[in-house]
């Protein structure tokens, strides 16, 4: 199960950055979730192994954001859906709805918000 939510997880960080294929992600106890996504990873039956087609800057970004931990990837990628689906909410109540959504999580939601609204 933890690595079909890391896909997710993953997936929609490099889709918010313009890498596809794309995916509509809802908001998920555990993070943004694809049905779709989901569906296509039950169909391959494994992630297929190999080059990612993806730029090595883009692989490099999200190698970036693993090191930090999953419980990081996990705030970052829930904060960041909140920020894109809520344009012109201000920033304090998607803090707070980020941290609402995982309250153990809260320094990693503090450092996730900060980090993306630096980009």
């Amino acid at each position: 199960m933890e690595g079909r939510l890391t896909l997710q997880r993953g997936c929609y960080i490099l889709n918010s950055r313009g890498c596809g294929p794309f995916y509509d992600y809802d908001v998920y106890i555990r993070g943004p979730y694809s049905r779709e996504l989901a569906d296509d990873i039950w169909g391959l039956g494994a992630v297929p192994s190999g080059g990612t087609g993806l730029p090595e800057a883009e692989v490099s970004v999200l190698m970036g954001l693993f090191r930090r931990g999953p419980s990081y990837v996990e705030a970052y990628a829930t904060t960041l859906l909140l920020v894109r689906m809520n344009p012109g909410v201000a920033r304090h109540k998607i803090a707070e709805r980020a941290t609402e959504l995982k309250p153990d999580l809260e320094r990693e939601v503090r450092e996730a918000f900060d980090e993306i609204l630096e980009q």
